[in-house]
C-alpha cells in the first residue's frame, strides 16, 4: 500500500496509522480521510492485527478540516469515490451536497470496525478531530442492547 497523506505500519498485532501532514498541522483533506479509511479497513481484514493506533506526525493531533483550498482529492486518487471525490464510505449518498452527511457515515466506519481502535492523541485537537477521537474510543467500550454509547456499569 502506497500512501500520500499518512502512514501504515504494524508491529506484531499493533497497527498503527499515523496522519502525516504535519506542515497543515494534520488538517484533514478527502484523500487523507480517504486513506484514513481505507488502512483502517486493511488492518480490520488483516487477522495478524488485534488493535489500530491512530495517531500523528508533529505538534497536533490535527487541526480540522482543511477549509485552506487543499481538501479536494485528486481525480486518480484510488483512495476517493471517483464521482465525489470523498472518501468512499460506502454511502449511497456522494453527492457534493452530502458532505456533512458524509462526514457522519465516516466515523460510523471508524465505529463499525470489529477491532479495537485508539487514537493516541499529542497536543492540539480541532473542531473535526474530536469526532474522529470519540468514535475511536467509543469503539472500544464494551456495548450492551442498554447503552451503546458509553461504557458498562460493571
Amino acid at each position: 500500500m502506497s500512501y500520500q497523506d499518512i502512514l501504515y505500519e504494524t508491529d506484531g498485532r499493533l497497527a498503527f496509522i499515523t496522519l502525516n501532514r504535519p506542515e497543515k498541522l494534520n488538517a484533514l483533506s478527502n484523500n487523507l480521510r480517504g486513506e484514513v479509511m481505507h488502512a483502517m479497513k486493511e488492518a480490520e481484514a488483516d487477522r495478524e492485527v488485534g488493535v489500530i493506533i491512530l495517531r500523528a506526525a508533529g505538534r497536533a493531533f490535527s487541526a480540522g478540516y482543511d477549509i485552506g483550498g487543499g481538501r479536494a482529492a485528486s481525480p486518480d486518487s484510488p483512495y476517493v469515490h471517483p464521482r465525489s471525490l470523498l472518501p468512499d464510505s460506502g454511502s449511497t449518498h456522494p453527492g457534493p451536497m452530502e458532505w456533512s452527511r458524509h462526514v457522519v457515515a465516516t466515523n460510523w466506519t471508524i465505529w463499525d470496525l470489529a477491532k479495537p481502535v485508539i487514537a493516541q492523541v499529542q497536543a492540539t485537537a480541532w473542531p473535526a478531530a474530536p469526532s474522529w477521537r470519540r468514535s475511536a474510543t467509543s469503539a472500544s467500550w464494551p456495548r450492551t442492547r442498554r447503552s451503546a454509547t458509553r461504557p458498562c456499569a460493571r
